[in-house]
């Protein structure tokens, strides 16, 4: 039996550190905050050196933003291991609604995974 979850071949978490996984179907406050969070970001170090390219910055983040836009996320509360404390990760995003089915089928069967450890 598995003790580590992987994703995608590039993160690797071990199944005794999740404390809870779900499938999670973006809506329109969550995209917005994503859209604004990563523009703002984005701009940061523009605004820190030059004004008017803080601006274009923004605008080119708030593109980019947009383009990688997903519908759907599993989603992972990961257990801490230092003094930050429990992390909500991302592990997987799509636009496909089968892949949100796939998402909780995973979902469940990691958390029977958890249960019969």
């Amino acid at each position: 039996m598995k003790k580590n979850v992987e994703v995608s071949g590039k993160d690797s978490y071990q199944l005794s550190k999740i404390i809870d996984i779900y499938a999670l179907e973006m809506k329109v406050k969550d995209h917005l905050i994503r859209v604004l969070t990563f523009s703002f970001l984005f701009s940061a170090i523009g605004w820190a050196f030059m004004p008017l390219l803080g601006f274009g910055l923004f605008a080119i983040g708030f593109v980019i933003s947009i383009l990688t836009m997903k519908k759907y996320e599993l989603r992972a509360l990961h257990k801490g291991s230092d003094e930050t404390g429990d992390q909500v990760v991302t592990l997987l995003r799509s636009r496909k609604a089968e892949d949100f089915e796939r998402f909780k089928q995973i979902a469940d069967d990691v958390k029977s995974t958890k249960i019969s450890l």
